[in-house]
């Protein structure tokens, strides 16, 4: 028997944007057991089409993680985890108690993707990572071509799917 190329490792994905979907669903689709944890009336699902596609092939688990039992059952996903994805600013990662420092206290061999727009000392870490943002600020809108001048803004979410395949080559390194 074949046995794919993450066959073992376990995922728990808690982010409903589309770069966490994203790496989580190559990982699924390299062998990975990926674990979606979802708010209660997850608004992700009314892009049904789009949900559906991210998210096919992976365990889904509705949690309140602003609960202590949503809290608690996180904690028990992440000791059988090898990887937690994550769409956490620095604060807020902190304030939910699932920051770099507290993860690798409670879980010392868990691998954490946290999917953000800017790096945790940067002056925009706690702003919302928005794709024109982010191809803007690399200055990728002024280097498109186009029909008039000035930036020309671009439809594929090149930002994010460059953050979910950093995040997998990541994980995958760390596992193999």
């Amino acid at each position: 028997m074949n046995e794919s190329t993450l066959h073992g490792l376990r995922v728990v994905s808690l982010g409903s944007g589309i770069a966490s979907a994203a790496a989580g669903l190559q990982l699924c689709e390299a062998g990975a057991e990926v674990i979606l944890v979802e708010p209660p009336g997850n608004p992700a699902r009314q892009e049904q089409a789009l949900f559906a596609v991210l998210n096919r092939g992976k365990r889904s688990v509705i949690l309140d993680i602003n609960e202590p039992k949503g809290q608690q059952r996180l904690e028990q996903l992440l000791t059988s985890a090898d990887v937690f994805i994550h769409e956490f600013s620095p604060k807020v990662a902190g304030t939910l108690g699932l920051d770099d420092a507290q993860l690798a206290q409670r879980f010392p061999g868990l691998i954490v993707a946290a999917i953000t727009g800017w790096p945790n000392k940067h002056p925009l870490a706690e702003a919302k990572a928005r794709e024109t943002l982010v191809l803007a600020r690399l200055g990728l809108l002024d280097e498109q071509p186009g029909h008039r001048e000035g930036p020309v803004f671009v439809r594929m979410p090149f930002a994010k799917s460059g953050r979910a395949g950093q995040c997998c080559r990541n994980s995958a390194q760390r596992h193999c």
